[in-house]
C-alpha cells in the first residue's frame, strides 16, 4: 500500500488553475522531493495533500484512505499529516519540550515520546530552552520533532532549509535525512534547490507549469532526463546540436557515444546533452597544433572564464576561438573552406567543463577537449538551429 497516492489532481486558487492532472506516489518510508522553479505548483501539491487546499478534480489517498475526491474533503487534522514549514514557526512562549509535546495532549506516554524525539534530533539537554535561545538550525530541528511527535503517515517539508546559510543548510539536510530514515517516516520535500533534492531524496519529481515532467531515482533523472528542460533543471547541462552517424552522434565536440545507441536514421538532426564533468580538457602541445586542423577540425577551445568553488571549478570554453587561434598558428588562409570558423558571437560555440581545482588551466589557454561517457540524445527540428549547430555542420 502506498503512503500517498495522487491521481489526476487538478487544483488552484480562485479561478487560477495551478495543478494540471498531477500523478504522484509516495512509498512507505521513502523521501520524495518535488523540484521545480518558483510558481510551478510545488507548494500547491503539498497543500493539496495536507488538506489546506480543496482539489478541483482527481483523488488524493493517504495510507490507502481517500481523503480528497469528488464531493470529499477530509479536514487537515484528520489526515495523519505532519508539516514542517519554511520558517520553524515555534510557539515563542513555550520551551523546547512544550513545543514538541504540542500534538501529544492525549498520549499517555507523552513524556517518554518527547524525550525520545528530542534525543533523535540531537537536542538532549535543551528541553527547557526557549525558541529565542536557540540557533536557526536548532529551531528547525525542534519543528521537525514537533511534526514527528504524533507519528504522522506522511511528513510534508515546505522548503525548510531555504532561510539558512549555506554551511548550516548542508549540515541540517544530512541530520533531517538521518532522522527520517531512523524513524521510518514517509516524507515529501518541496524545494527549488537541485543539490537538496538530489542529495536527500530516494525519488525526485520535476515540475514545470503545474505538471510533473519526470519522476525517478536522483541518479536516473541526472543521467537520463526525458527532455532538455528537465536536464537543465536537475544540473548543469551542455546542450549542442548534432546528428546521428552510424549508431553514434556527431556534434561540435566530435563523435560521441549515445545512451540510446543513436537509434534512428543516419543524418537525423538531434540535440545532444552532456554534463560539464563529461567534458575533459588537456593542454595542446606545440606538436599537435599543426596536425589539429588536418582533415576535420578537432575539438580545441580557448579558456574564456573560470568559476572557482574551492573543491572544484567550472570552466567556460570557446570552441570557435580555439580553432581560429590554431588556424592562425599554422598559417591557414582565410576564406570559407572547412577550416574557416565562425567569427561573430551568434555563431560561437560555448561549452562548460567541470574539473578538480588542482587541474585548472589558465585563462586564455588553448585546450583539447574530449568527451567521457555517452550523451543523451533528443530529437530536434533542423529549423530550430542554435549556436553550436553550424559547427556541427562544419565538422560533418
Amino acid at each position: 500500500m502506498s503512503a500517498v497516492r495522487m491521481r489526476q489532481v487538478v487544483a488552484g486558487y480562485d479561478r487560477a488553475q495551478v495543478l494540471d492532472g498531477v500523478d504522484l506516489t509516495l512509498e512507505p518510508g521513502s523521501l520524495t522531493a518535488v523540484l521545480g522553479a518558483s510558481g510551478c505548483g510545488k507548494s500547491t501539491i503539498l497543500r493539496a495533500i495536507a488538506g489546506l487546499l480543496p482539489i478541483w478534480a482527481g483523488t488524493v489517498e493517504i495510507g490507502g484512505r481517500c481523503v480528497a475526491g469528488p464531493g470529499l474533503h477530509v479536514r487537515p487534522e484528520r489526515r495523519g499529516v505532519g508539516l514542517v514549514p519554511q520558517e520553524a514557526a515555534l510557539f515563542p512562549h513555550r520551551d523546547v519540550a512544550a513545543n514538541v509535546a504540542f500534538g501529544l495532549r492525549r498520549d499517555p506516554n507523552r513524556r517518554e515520546r518527547v524525550a525520545e524525539l528530542i534525543a533523535m534530533v540531537g537536542l538532549s539537554g535543551l528541553e527547557h530552552r526557549m525558541p529565542f535561545e536557540l540557533s536557526g538550525g536548532q529551531r528547525h530541528r525542534v519543528a521537525l520533532a514537533r511534526a514527528l511527535a504524533p507519528r504522522p503517515t506522511v511528513l510534508l517539508l515546505d522548503e525548510p532549509f531555504a532561510a539558512l546559510d549555506a554551511s548550516l543548510r548542508g549540515e541540517l539536510r544530512a541530520q533531517v535525512r538521518d532522522v527520517l530514515r531512523a524513524s521510518g517516516t514517509t516524507a515529501l520535500l518541496v524545494t527549488h534547490d537541485q543539490t537538496e533534492a538530489l542529495s536527500m531524496a530516494d525519488q525526485v519529481a520535476v515540475m514545470t507549469a503545474g505538471c510533473i515532467e519526470q519522476v525517478g531515482h536522483p541518479e536516473d533523472l541526472y543521467r537520463r532526463p526525458v527532455s532538455p528542460a528537465v536536464a537543465a533543471f536537475v544540473g548543469d547541462a551542455v546542450l549542442l546540436g548534432g546528428r546521428r552517424v552510424g549508431g553514434r552522434v556527431r556534434c561540435a565536440l566530435g563523435e560521441v557515444e549515445a545512451i540510446d545507441g543513436a537509434a534512428g536514421a543516419d543524418g537525423d538532426w538531434v540535440r545532444v546533452l552532456l554534463r560539464p564533468e563529461q567534458v575533459l580538457m588537456r593542454p595542446v602541445s606545440a606538436g599537435e597544433a599543426a596536425g589539429s586542423l588536418e582533415g576535420r577540425p578537432a575539438p580545441v577551445a580557448v579558456v574564456r572564464a573560470i568559476d572557482f568553488y574551492g573543491h572544484d571549478a567550472e570552466v567556460e570554453l570557446d570552441l570557435a576561438g580555439g580553432l581560429a587561434r590554431l588556424a592562425g598558428a599554422v598559417g591557414l588562409p582565410g576564406g570559407t573552406g572547412p577550416h574557416q570558423m565562425p567569427a561573430d558571437d551568434g555563431d560561437r560555440v560555448r561549452v562548460r567543463a567541470r574539473t578538480a581545482a588542482r587541474d585548472l588551466p589558465e585563462r586564455g589557454a588553448l585546450v583539447r577537449l574530449e568527451v567521457s561517457g555517452p550523451a543523451v540524445v533528443y530529437p530536434a527540428d533542423p529549423a530550430e538551429e542554435r549556436p553550436g549547430d553550424r559547427a556541427t555542420r562544419a565538422t560533418g
